[in-house]
């Protein structure tokens, strides 16, 4: 029971990050495309549409990077919920948690 609870967590924390990880991708990418489309338009200000699509690249790549590691994080705190509990034997034999009870 535990387990299947376990791999729907993981699961929801995957499809999350792909989705937010696309999503961002996309939003660059569009971003990148249309500060092409304006360059091959000869504007004058094209010295500028440089330093914007470096911003985008950068801005991209962090935005990217963090919904990685916040994705990354999520899992590893998800998994982690049942390492807090430890078994051994309690007084009768049985498995008891690290409190006692069990």
């Amino acid at each position: 029971m535990k387990q299947g609870r376990d791999r729907i967590k993981i699961f929801l924390v995957a499809l999350w990050v792909t989705f937010t990880v696309t999503l961002a991708g996309w939003w660059m990418i569009f971003g990148l495309r249309q500060l092409d489309r304006l360059n091959q338009l000869h504007v004058e200000q094209a010295d500028q549409l440089q330093k914007h699509y470096q911003m985008l690249l950068w801005e991209g790549g962090i935005l990217i990077a963090s919904l990685l590691g916040g994705g990354s994080a999520q899992g590893e705190v998800g998994s982690q919920g049942n390492r807090g509990r430890r078994r051994g034997p309690g007084a009768n034999g049985s498995e008891t948690d690290a409190s006692g009870a069990g």
